[in-house]
């Protein structure tokens, strides 16, 4: 049965054009073995998955992977066609018709906030370049991923609309607001970048201070307009759907004639390494526009934008005064923010 189904693979894969036997590399006899124990617990991950959705191929591979496997690792000589089978194992489900592990495996590495290249994963796959492309295609369709040119990006949260996002982590996003609040102490004029996390702030401000807040930001306009004691100013110009904020070149405009004591960042994404992201290039500049007319900047940002990234670069970390993050952050982030520039924030739990 092992030679029926390595003739098998040896056939679909030359039938493919895909692969070149020749090209395979045999490693010693205890590096196969090492190697093998750590690869082992992925293959059986991938044919378990194949083998809930009914496919032949994988419920072969089973009995293969369970039966002749072992039994063909008794002697190193063996091991040689053991190290090929279950690369023709990995191959198998991979590049299966319906492509489903495939798409998985590259719906997980996003998640991890791992971006990804079509052509790499193509040559890794063995597979076309369109079909990797149908693959972003359908997890960007998903929601999943950000299509970009050559390949796919991590999902940053503020790359989903507004409507969803003030849904999502009410009381986390409370909590930053509260804990940034005294910042806004010696502040008179202050900027509300969009942002659904900023919007929680906006209606945690003091009612009893007299204060000037400037934002573009329809849904943070008409909460600050709840507080008579504040003068609010609305940046202008078109609206954009999915951030429901003014981020063209009239509100460009009436910021560069502006200036503010404080600045709070909305945040699509933040790394240590990329600095702040922004899914769009208008926004990116003018956020890069509202850094330079602040005195201090800081940003809120949710446990799931850290260590993420946006298309578009805004600034390095360092531009921040301030960076509030989550109870619960891991000591290394914070460590790491720190010494990228910004003072720490920690919200209460």
């Amino acid at each position: 049965m092992t030679l029926e189904f390595l003739r098998e693979v040896q056939a679909r894969l030359i039938a493919r054009d895909r692969f070149n036997l020749r090209d395979m590399r045999v490693r010693s006899g205890p590096q196969l073995i090492y190697e093998f124990q750590q690869t082992l617990g992925k293959w059986r991950e991938l044919i378990a998955h194949r083998n809930a959705q009914g496919s032949a191929t994988a419920s072969f591979a089973v009995k293969v992977l369970t039966g002749q496997m072992r039994t063909c690792g008794k002697v190193v000589g063996s091991l040689k066609r053991f190290a090929f089978l279950g690369s023709a194992c990995y191959f198998l489900f991979m590049h299966g018709s319906s492509g489903a592990v495939r798409k998985t495996e590259i719906e997980s590495r996003l998640q991890r906030g791992v971006p990804v290249n079509a052509t790499a994963l193509a040559k890794e796959f063995l597979v076309s370049e369109d079909a990797i492309r149908r693959d972003l295609r359908a997890l960007a369709a998903e929601g999943k991923c950000k299509r970009v040119y050559g390949g796919g990006l991590p999902i940053s949260p503020d790359g989903v609309p507004l409507e969803h996002r003030l849904l999502n982590d009410s009381k986390e996003k409370r909590a930053l607001a509260l804990a940034a609040l005294p910042l806004v102490s010696e502040a008179s004029t202050v900027f509300l970048d969009s942002g659904s996390t900023n919007l929680a702030l906006a209606r945690e401000m003091p009612p009893d201070r007299s204060l000037t807040i400037a934002t573009n930001s329809i849904s943070i306009a008409s909460a600050l307009l709840e507080r008579k004691n504040f003068k609010v100013i609305v940046l202008g110009g078109e609206i954009e759907r999915e951030t429901g904020a003014a981020i063209g070149l009239s509100a460009f405009r009436e910021a560069e004639r502006l200036n503010f004591d404080l600045c709070f960042l909305g945040a699509c994404a933040v790394s240590v390494s990329l600095g702040i992201g922004a899914f769009q290039m208008a926004d990116a500049e003018f956020k890069r526009t509202l850094i330079a007319r602040s005195d201090r900047t800081a940003a809120l940002v949710t446990m799931d934008k850290v260590e993420t990234r946006a298309p578009f670069q805004v600034a390095a970390l360092a531009v921040l005064n301030h960076v509030v993050l989550e109870a619960g952050t891991s000591e290394e982030i914070v460590s790491t923010f720190s010494n990228a520039g910004p003072k720490v924030i920690i919200g209460k739990p």
